[in-house]
């Protein structure tokens, strides 16, 4: 008799259980429904109810992130349809993550000589399936940075100089000191030149884990530094651009996992305030668009426990009594380049509650406005348990869901390049 009435009491627990869950299900999903944005985007331009929540969004914020998942048309596609509206807002920069001498020889390539340069500039500097520089490589990312600078958007390059970047660098470095050496010293110069950078091509491509070590002490590399060194502070600052990258680099290689990611967001933080503390020249409170990857413009701490730049944006914004806004780029689909499709579902699972939400139909996007459910939180009037899920709607406010699809026209087939 007691083994029955233990048996009914746990049948009547997990009745109660499933009955609260059903309901905590319930008020998520008319809390997102409420809150849901929908739009196309038509020859370039934001159609439908989520343009008026963007606008509406980008009008009362300082900073405006979009998180990314990088190698898909969906983030530079929409990207380039907010630039128009943004810049009527006041928007007037664009960060990136770029090097700083990354940004600027793309944009001299863009301005100069158009995606045609830019392909050209690819194809002598991508060696073995690497890019010099990442992302831009492909024709929506380049086509949306044409835009950017047609807008009259300035860029901001706020990451590391990539780690592929050396080759141009150092050929940029010789032709700017070579117009400062006498005639007599030019041949010497040019001669260190070719050994340095064959060296630092044979180095940044070993598999040897200790590369950087001995980019850092190989006598060819450290004599062409030194003999570009002390002739104007522009080249100054891309040669210490360089050996920070080289520690970001060698630090990870060496599977120093938070020195190496601690100090590139140091990095995002050191770079942002340099051109930021530019604009307030001539700008009170200079409105930033800032396009970055989604796991480093989110909100308190980062999956591996950063504090990064989407906070440091957070914390500026109140500091200046302003606000900050990001949004996260998602989808459940992902279609690869050969039509399979996949189901991401199955590696970000805490997303399950909303890709529910995400309308069908390959032209449609879906904003979810997620500040409600964490004020209904905080309220007690939804409950969770799910500490991934909770941790994602923690850092964002909002997310754009749609089917991802990957990156295939290339400026230039890289493969042929170098």
């Amino acid at each position: 008799m007691c083994q029955m009435k233990y048996y009914l009491l746990i049948a009547v627990l997990l009745l109660f259980s499933n009955y609260i869950q059903a309901q905590n299900s319930s008020t998520l999903d008319s809390i997102l429904t409420a809150n849901k944005y929908t739009f196309q985007i038509e020859d370039g331009m934001i159609v439908g109810d989520g343009f008026d929540f963007i606008v509406n969004e980008a009008t009362n914020s300082q900073f405006f992130m979009v998180g990314e998942l990088h190698g898909n048309v969906e983030t530079p596609t929409f990207t380039s349809a907010i630039l128009a509206p943004l810049k009527k807002l006041g928007y007037n920069q664009l960060a990136l993550e770029i090097g700083p001498y990354s940004n600027k020889k793309i944009q001299s390539i863009l301005n100069e000589g158009g995606i045609s340069s830019l392909a050209d500039f690819y194809e002598n500097y991508s060696l073995n399936d690497e890019v010099p520089i990442p992302f831009f490589w492909a024709m929506d990312e380049a086509e949306m940075l044409r835009n950017a600078y047609s807008e009259g958007y300035k860029t901001w390059g706020i990451d590391q100089e990539f780690v592929y970047a050396a080759p141009f660098l150092f050929d940029d470095i010789y032709k700017r000191i070579l117009t400062f050496k006498l005639k007599s010293e030019e041949a010497v110069y040019t001669e260190v030149y070719k050994k340095a950078l064959d060296k630092v091509k044979e180095l940044l491509w070993s598999e040897d884990r200790n590369r950087y070590q001995m980019i850092f002490t190989d006598n060819d590399i450290n004599a062409f530094l030194l003999m570009s060194n002390g002739y104007d502070s522009e080249t100054d600052d891309v040669i210490k651009a360089l050996q920070k990258s080289w520690r970001i680099y060698e630090d990870n290689a060496l599977r120093r996992s938070f020195r190496n990611n601690n100090t590139r967001i140091e990095l995002f933080k050191e770079y942002f305030n340099v051109e930021y503390k530019k604009v307030l020249r001539s700008e009170k409170k200079p409105k930033v668009l800032v396009k970055m990857g989604s796991m480093h413009t989110v909100y308190g701490y980062s999956a591996i426990g950063i504090y990064d730049i989407g906070n440091y944006l957070r914390e500026l914004a109140i500091f200046n009594n302003s606000k900050s806004f990001n949004i996260a780029l998602a989808g459940r689909y992902y279609i690869r380049d050969t039509g399979e499709r996949i189901d991401r579902l199955e590696f970000v699972p805490e997303y399950e509650g909303l890709f529910k939400h995400e309308d069908e139909g390959d032209e449609n996007w879906t904003i979810l406005d997620l500040r409600p459910v964490k004020i209904a939180l905080i309220d007690g009037t939804y409950k969770i348990d799910d500490r991934a899920f909770m941790n994602l709607l923690l850092r964002y406010d909002a997310v754009l869901l749609k089917t991802l699809h990957r990156v295939t026209r290339h400026t230039v087939d890289i493969n042929e390049g170098g």
